[in-house]
């Protein structure tokens, strides 16, 4: 099993100890560091690669859950992009709200070694996921979508668009699009070299979808023969289009 990065983020110096101790027996987990609030793990996250957050959710100042927004909203961070969370919480109420922000994992304090090994290996599965299809010549690529980790044919992606928080991803096997909380920039990155082009800030798409090229339109195809998709050119991605007919 790979070694996760991970950063122990709680208050309580008890709780603290007690996952750092777990993280030592479970013998996978390299421990980057501890903070006692959302703040100072913010300024670590912008400096340090952290694959995993032990997050708790009472905190001073900002809390754990807002903590996680941040990071979702969030473009990029300095050395790697954003970490898993599993939220660590003496108050069962927060299990929802947990998984709104993307957590992996869900700990009700006081925390059995059981169930802290449980979680973490749950997390591993889906970094391992994530590192297999982390690039387009893998031909595929893993995301997470509500509560269960994603295989994508990159083959099959006709276009994806950027929803606020959200990115859907529109494939030609499924009538929906797959929704995922990762930013456009992100996604870019892992398809780069694939033949997708990014042609509007809201906008990748595939070129082997490509039926018509216009200044400031691409139409593309509909696998299911419904209407043909129309897809915007922004006005700072026109080189683009030379790109893809050199392509």
């Amino acid at each position: 099993m790979q070694q996760i990065r991970c950063l122990i983020v709680d208050d309580e110096p008890f709780a603290v100890e007690l996952l750092k101790s777990y993280a030592v027996k479970c013998g996978f987990i390299t421990l980057v560091g501890t903070c006692g609030s959302a703040e100072q793990a913010l300024e670590v996250l912008k400096k340090e690669e952290v694959d995993l957050l032990l997050l708790d959710i009472q905190m001073p100042g900002a809390s754990g859950l807002e903590l996680g927004a941040v990071l979702s909203r969030m473009e990029e961070f300095s050395t790697s992009g954003k970490p898993l969370i599993i939220f660590t919480t003496a108050f069962e109420q927060y299990a929802i709200e947990g998984y709104k922000v993307n957590s992996v994992g869900y700990l009700l304090k006081p925390i059995s070694y059981p169930e802290f090994l449980e979680a973490v290996q749950k997390a591993a599965r889906v970094l391992e996921g994530m590192a297999a299809g982390a690039s387009a010549g893998a031909g595929y690529l893993y995301v997470k979508s509500g509560y269960k980790l994603v295989k994508i044919d990159l083959s099959t992606i006709i276009y994806i668009e950027s929803q606020k928080d959200y990115i859907a991803i529109n494939t030609s096997t499924s009538a929906t699009p797959v929704m995922t909380q990762i930013s456009t920039k992100e996604i870019e990155s892992k398809l780069e070299g694939g033949g997708f082009f990014r042609v509007h800030r809201s906008f990748i798409i595939n070129a082997s979808y490509i039926e018509s090229l216009g200044k400031s339109k691409i139409v593309l195809k509909n696998p299911s023969g419904g209407k043909s998709i129309s897809i915007p050119v922004g006005d700072s991605y026109k080189e683009i289009i030379t790109k893809i007919i050199q392509k």
